[in-house]
């Protein structure tokens, strides 16, 4: 896959199909339903995996957006100067939604409530979207299917910049041709001195015993 116009379908096949497909796989629902405020959700669901791999695809898709790695400021003008999450921060906490929630759930799987950054405090949910974005004792409530559900739709709005704003494209392609993006290759097992490791490329390398498709990264390659 070398063109432009392949590499822009194939970030947005991959991150609808894997990324936010396995947001709804972690919740036992079909990748191809929608979530709304009132989907039910299995008792055996992973809940706070949903949350969390719903701000690991905030941060892919930004880093897309600006060709640039995540970080607070740049997160922060994704989901709120641009529209793409609007409503979860609390009033004059522009970064409330990075530092308490993204940051908390990547690295400690909870909210990091009340620390330096933020004296606001996230309470996660599910089965309540009366409650979602409600306010109390500045604790901000959040619906897991509310969220999802505007995730989905931030996912949607990025992939209509992809089509109709030729900076976000330039920006995707560029961020894709430096960091590779998420696709099938093939995986070589070949013979060495003990065993058979195995080796990621995109092409049969020489001596190969057999190969197989697995999902991995591919790089681009000049047309």
């Amino acid at each position: 896959m070398t063109t432009k116009v392949e590499v822009i379908s194939s970030i947005k096949q991959t991150l609808h199909d894997w990324a936010l497909g396995d947001i709804y796989k972690a919740l036992f629902l079909n990748p191809a339903t929608r979530m709304t405020p009132d989907t039910k959700l299995d008792g055996n669901a992973a809940l706070r995996g949903a949350f969390i791999l719903s701000c690991s695809l905030l941060d892919a898709m930004s880093c897309y957006y600006f060709n640039a790695e995540s970080e607070r400021e740049r997160f922060r003008q994704f989901c709120v100067d641009e529209g793409y999450m609007l409503g979860y921060n609390a009033d004059g906490k522009s970064n409330d939604l990075y530092y308490s929630l993204r940051c908390g759930m990547l690295h400690n799987y909870q909210p990091s409530n009340v620390r330096r950054h933020t004296d606001t405090a996230y309470a996660l949910t599910h089965d309540h979207p009366e409650q979602h974005l409600s306010v109390s004792d500045k604790t901000i409530c959040i619906n897991l299917q509310n969220f999802v559900a505007d995730v989905h739709t931030a996912l949607d709005k990025f992939f209509q910049a992809l089509d109709d704003n030729k900076t976000v494209t330039g920006n995707a392609f560029e961020w894709a041709k430096r960091n590779g993006w998420f696709g099938f290759t093939e995986i070589e097992m070949v013979a060495s001195t003990s065993d058979l490791s195995p080796i990621s490329s995109p092409t049969p390398v020489s001596g190969a015993l057999f190969t197989m498709p697995a999902s991995g990264i591919v790089y681009y390659r000049e047309p």
